[in-house]
């Protein structure tokens, strides 16, 4: 209201005209946040942050091609701005332009959104270093992160003679399954001494070259068998005629509700529709949410069983290889499942990961996974009954006789 206020006082004044765009565009105002953006762009073309504000909401709305001109506008004008370089390799990426995109995707590092390793060793430039010892470290990457790209880790173990990689606790069991991978340290936890060159675990893309064409297999990485013999954790009962589908609500660490937001994919509704599917035994795959997005569960929740939730990725992997598909928003347990190579459907809203392209339904990570994109149009309902639809197809496939009882209506 009150940037309105200004802008009805001082109409040419440019920073409240930017402003506005930026606060309607977090409410979920897109169009009219276009409109005062591209403004904004008008009144001041020369300031890059205003290309680059631009360029993420253009991406957000699917106009790839204009958003890519708003960050190279960004870049012409400051040829070092970091944000607009990682903005363009998101979208870059996420159109399947992976060269480019991972060396612009390399300035994230320097964004101050990572947290840099305090290191008098110089960086691991990923040719061969038969005598040295590496650390690659994790910075702030999440669950998801981790997993995504644990698959790189036995080639860098290759190039060097020892290996030691840093990242959070919880995370240690599953990571040190890795072939290659000599030891785990938490994060403050090795001394500089230890080691003789380091790099991001977000580098080694990067640093191998990767293409569409090139992304190492997803089962290079974490090994789940390794897992099962160190686990007490007995294997679930067979039930015939039974699918067991595992659902992930919210990421590991979300402290907001699932439904938060105007793009969030994993809202109550969502899941209300696909419990009514008979012939699905639901299990609970939502691990490490806040307390308040506990609170927001399905209104079916009685239909889920309890599993995975002592918040350890490493029983949730357990969980995850006994199940016949896995659905949920992006998070550890989605990337878990598309990395022990189960089907895993994911829902995204209009923002998602580089790894998950804009153009088609599959991803080069997960061979096994299905993306259901949140339409540019907003158009929940449709959305809901695709998911709906194609998981009652499923069963009905894998089991005939179940999963065809499709009268429960769509919220």
């Amino acid at each position: 209201a009150a940037l309105r206020q200004c802008l009805v006082r001082q109409p040419d004044f440019p920073d409240a005209r930017y402003s506005l765009g930026v606060a309607l565009a977090e409410a979920g105002e897109y169009a009219e946040a276009l409109q005062y953006l591209r403004a904004a762009r008008e009144k001041e073309p020369d300031r890059s942050e205003v290309h680059v504000s631009l360029g993420s909401l253009l991406q957000r709305v699917g106009e790839y091609d204009e958003a890519r001109s708003a960050f190279e506008a960004a870049l012409t004008r400051q040829p070092d701005d970091a944000l607009a370089h990682a903005g363009l390799g998101v979208l870059l990426l996420q159109l399947g332009d992976y060269r480019r995109g991972f060396e612009e995707y390399q300035w994230h590092l320097k964004t101050g959104q990572h947290t840099p390793l305090r290191s008098p060793h110089p960086e691991w430039d990923g040719k061969p270093a038969p005598d040295k010892t590496l650390l690659v470290h994790a910075g702030r990457a999440d669950g998801r992160r981790l997993v995504l790209l644990a698959r790189y880790l036995p080639q860098v173990a290759a190039q060097v003679r020892r290996l030691i990689v840093q990242c959070p606790e919880a995370y240690a069991s599953i990571l040190a399954t890795v072939p290659g991978v000599g030891e785990i340290r938490k994060p403050g936890d090795v001394n500089v001494a230890e080691f003789d060159t380091q790099v991001s675990l977000e580098s080694l893309p990067w640093l191998f070259g990767t293409t569409a064409d090139s992304v190492p297999p997803c089962d290079a990485g974490i090994d789940v068998s390794v897992l099962r013999r160190r686990s007490a954790r007995g294997a679930l009962p067979p039930e015939p005629g039974t699918i067991k589908v595992g659902l992930v609500r919210a990421n590991a660490g979300t402290t907001n509700p699932p439904t938060a937001g105007p793009d969030r994919s994993g809202a109550g509704e969502v899941l209300d529709a696909l419990l009514n599917i008979q012939g699905v035994r639901w299990y609970d795959l939502t691990i490490g949410i806040g307390p308040d997005a506990a609170m927001h569960r399905p209104k079916n929740l009685h239909a889920l069983e309890s599993l995975a939730s002592d918040a350890d990725p490493a029983e949730l992997a357990l969980a995850i290889a006994q199940m016949d598909l896995v659905i949920g928003v992006d998070s550890t347990g989605v990337h878990l499942a598309g990395a022990l190579g189960k089907p895993v459907w994911v829902m995204l809203g209009r923002v998602s990961d580089w790894c998950w392209p804009v153009a088609t339904e599959g991803s080069p990570w997960y061979p096994t996974a299905r993306i259901f994109r949140q339409p540019l149009s907003g158009d929940r309902d449709e959305w809901l009954k695709s998911i709906r639809t194609a998981l009652a197809d499923w069963v009905r496939a894998r089991e005939p006789g179940v999963g065809t009882d499709l009268a429960v209506a769509v919220p």
